[in-house]
């Protein structure tokens, strides 16, 4: 005998997995916006400020996504033979709030590629910055011992 299958129960399990996600989603966004310093520079500010609002945005869209998939597992297909708009109108909502997730985890990505690219050249120009100022150091000194007569082992110092 085959088990008939249940939409509520699949929509509730579903529903409960994309909740705790969203869930652990926000706290993990929670605890990073706490642990963040406070005196960054307004660029990396003005970074983080989107990047949460996009996230925070995410996770809002991941619980109400939830919420309408445990919803619409619930309404009947059709009513009286003919179908029921309320069930349409949950599933395109669903359907154009994975579209919305998708493009905001692709821009979230791109932002975030952009950001580590430039901190990546930030660090490279004070590396070269720190090499030139070392080899000018280096130069320097050496310029300064050479100008110095040469050590010689039998001369004793003079009093």
């Amino acid at each position: 005998m085959q088990a008939e299958y249940d939409p509520a129960s699949s929509g509730l399990f579903l529903s409960l997995g994309i909740g705790m996600i969203a869930v652990f989603l926000g706290l993990s966004q929670w605890y990073e916006w706490r642990a963040r310093d406070s005196d960054l520079p307004e660029k990396e500010r003005s970074h983080y400020r989107r990047q949460d609002l996009r996230r925070t945005v995410g996770v809002v869209l991941l619980l109400w996504l939830a919420i309408e998939i445990w919803a619409g597992s619930r309404i009947p297909l059709r009513i009286a033979q003919r179908p029921n708009p309320t069930f349409l109108f949950i599933w395109l909502s669903v359907g154009i709030k994975l579209i919305i997730l998708l493009a905001l985890a692709m821009l979230d990505l791109l932002h975030t590629r952009r950001y580590a690219r430039r901190q990546r050249r930030s660090m490279l120009l004070e590396r070269l910055r720190l090499l030139r100022e070392a080899r000018r150091h280096s130069a320097r000194a050496q310029a300064e011992s050479s100008s110095e007569p040469p050590h010689d082992p039998e001369r004793r110092p003079s009093e």
